[in-house]
């Protein structure tokens, strides 16, 4: 893993940066595939003909772009659930670092997290991959 601090990675935005960083050390993802919306990828607009499976300009198979994992609840939601699966210390972790995020974020903004399962209503995408950030790299 990139060696970034506790700070960094908790105070880290959503955006490529971070998604780069939970496909490549929570998902273990290191080629990501294109998401095609009729002829173009939607994340690095390369262009291809499904007649003849080119990909243009450059014929490249995989995307530059990973899953947009920080703010696509969808994508989010894969990531809690490849942490869930892992051993009992990591998933430890995991929630322990998930309440700890969701509880600061909701202090700044005036709403109190008493428990557990109230995470849950105010988790944001992004927190799932903060959270899953930091109980892999222990």
């Amino acid at each position: 893993m990139k060696e970034l601090t506790r700070d960094e990675i908790f105070n880290m935005p959503a955006g490529i940066e971070l998604n780069a960083l939970v496909a490549g050390n929570v998902l273990q993802i290191s080629d990501y595939e294109h998401i095609f919306h009729g002829e173009i990828c939607i994340k690095c607009h390369r262009e291809t003909d499904f007649h003849s499976g080119r990909i243009y300009p450059d014929n490249k198979r995989t995307c530059d772009i990973p899953d947009d994992y920080s703010a696509d609840i969808a994508a989010a939601w894969l990531v809690h659930q490849m942490v869930v699966h892992k051993l009992f210390s990591v998933r430890q972790r995991y929630f322990e670092e998930l309440q700890k995020l969701v509880s600061a974020e909701c202090t700044e903004s005036g709403k109190t997290v008493i428990a557990y399962p109230d995470v849950f209503i105010f988790v944001k995408p992004s927190h799932f991959c903060r959270a899953a950030l930091l109980a892999v790299k222990e």
